[in-house]
């Protein structure tokens, strides 16, 4: 499962069905969209299928958290064991139970990356000076004009990196002088208490790194341990090879953890 893209048709799903291991690919409430997405709700999701199949008598449930899939598995499965996520940001109650989040046995994570907040942190162009004017863009930070290009240097990436951190900053400051004055004029509980806007230029890099792959290692010592498929790409595409190899490694975990 992932939180917006639809992994029904997931490229691990026959792999692991031709391995033995039973399959159920999941979509959120959010295919394909990611404008007035959740994570609280897609946990919710999440959960109502792993509910399905309890039910259904299996007594082993693997989550496969794919790209973004792997924050929400790892979501789900520190909420399922300790419910800390009870309010959003602004203070409104989400609703979640302990009964939506049933637990699971264990999680794969593919192609991993950190999550939407972090992933968004590394991803957006800082040489957008102007949220509301597309071409104002500052040239002593574009990746995609003539001035840089790779490999780039310490010192343009340590510049890059704080220009990224800085517009994070002035649209987070909008976004709350905004979400006040909605609620102000409306009140907390009115749909005109919230507002759809565009982030324009957010693709100014990749997702996943080595520090990445750290960073997941570090998050769970002791219980996590790390498989390098070497030379394979974000969703393995065009690599049959690769889809094997990774098929086989998350098929012998699953057979252990029903010993």
């Amino acid at each position: 499962m992932h939180p917006a893209s639809n992994f029904m048709g997931h490229y691990l799903l026959a792999p692991l069905a031709a391995r033995g291991v039973a399959c159920l690919g999941l979509n959120s409430r959010y295919p394909g969209s990611d404008t007035l997405l959740l994570m609280k709700r897609v946990i919710q999701d999440l959960g109502a299928g792993i509910a399905y199949l309890r039910e259904r008598g299996y007594t082993r449930l693997l989550l496969v958290g794919n790209s973004g899939g792997a924050a929400l598995g790892a979501y789900h499965a520190a909420q399922s064991q300790a419910l800390t996520a009870t309010h959003f940001v602004h203070g409104e109650p989400k609703r979640l139970v302990r009964a939506d989040l049933p637990p699971i046995d264990g999680i794969a994570l593919c192609a991993a990356h950190e999550g939407r907040s972090r992933l968004l942190a590394r991803w957006i162009d800082p040489a957008l000076s102007d949220e509301q004017d597309l071409s104002a863009v500052d040239p002593a930070l574009n990746l995609y004009g003539p001035t840089h290009r790779p490999p780039y240097g310490a010192a343009f990436l340590a510049r890059f990196a704080a220009a990224q951190a800085a517009r994070l900053a002035r649209i987070e400051a909008w976004v709350d002088a905004r979400l006040q004055k909605l609620r102000d004029e409306h009140g907390a509980a009115s749909p005109a208490a919230d507002q759809v806007f565009t982030v324009h230029r957010t693709h100014a890099d990749q997702s996943t790194f080595p520090s990445t792959r750290d960073a997941w290692l570090a998050a769970a010592p002791g219980r996590i341990r790390n498989i390098d498929i070497r030379g394979g790409n974000h969703y393995l595409a065009r690599q049959p090879a690769r889809v094997e190899q990774v098929a086989e490694e998350i098929a012998t975990f699953a057979e252990s953890l029903s010993r």
